[in-house]
């Protein structure tokens, strides 16, 4: 089962990549196209009628507005960033974006060379992190995250951790929370493990441990509770 949960989440991220890559390809390209011809177009009336100028102007901004949000969903589907220039800097927009949405900080400190880490793994961090941020905004109340990733001698290690209400042992284990069984079947593929701490009141700490050499056929799931 562990096999088959692996797999499907490697043709999810497939998936989103090649529909990523068509959505760039034709939608962004096009609405971008589009908006030049009607920028043109408005020039040329300019000194014409002012309702139609105006209209012009309206339906610019509307397709201006259209392809920020196509841009959007490609980013969110498969950041071009982590395969362009490296985990770090996926890990920073996902940040800006996370702080910008919820209007919580986010402080990260990165000490890592990610071009040592392999596209596989920086793949389960990214998404490990994504979901770690939205449970953040959705469920913990904090007004303050703060993540690190730092390389050790044989493995990585992400810490994110908030001042939120945290996080209860029967949400960490129980049935129904998918994300984070989500999370730790992404990390279980690393080879890794994942520590989730929650002190009521006193926030959620969640560890995340890779090792940097990882022979996936021999790996053996380790899971460690608070």
């Amino acid at each position: 089962m562990r096999r088959l949960a692996l797999r499907m989440q490697e043709v999810r991220e497939d998936e989103r990549t090649v529909v990523a890559r068509q959505l760039h390809d034709h939608f962004s390209q096009q609405l971008t196209a589009l908006k030049l011809d009607l920028e043109t177009t408005r020039r040329q009336y300019l000194t014409a009628e002012d309702g139609l100028s105006l209209q012009l102007r309206d339906i610019t901004a509307l397709v201006d507005n259209m392809a920020a949000e196509v841009r959007r969903i490609i980013s969110e589907m498969r950041p071009g960033m982590l395969d362009d220039i490296g985990l770090c800097a996926a890990l920073e927009w996902q940040a800006e974006q996370f702080s910008e949405r919820s209007g919580i900080p986010c402080t990260l400190s990165l000490n890592i060379d990610d071009s040592t880490v392999s596209p596989a793994t920086a793949t389960a961090l990214f998404r490990v992190f994504q979901e770690l941020l939205s449970n953040v905004a959705l469920h913990s109340n904090a007004s303050l995250v703060r993540v690190e990733l730092i390389a050790g001698a044989d493995s990585m290690r992400l810490v994110v951790a908030d001042n939120g209400r945290g996080i209860l042992e029967a949400e960490v284990n129980g049935p129904r929370s998918l994300g984070v069984l989500g999370i730790k079947e992404r990390i279980y593929s690393c080879g890794g493990t994942v520590v989730f701490q929650g002190q009521p009141g006193n926030g959620t700490v969640v560890t995340v441990e890779i090792p940097l050499q990882v022979q996936q056929h021999n790996w053996q799931p380790r899971l460690k509770l608070p």
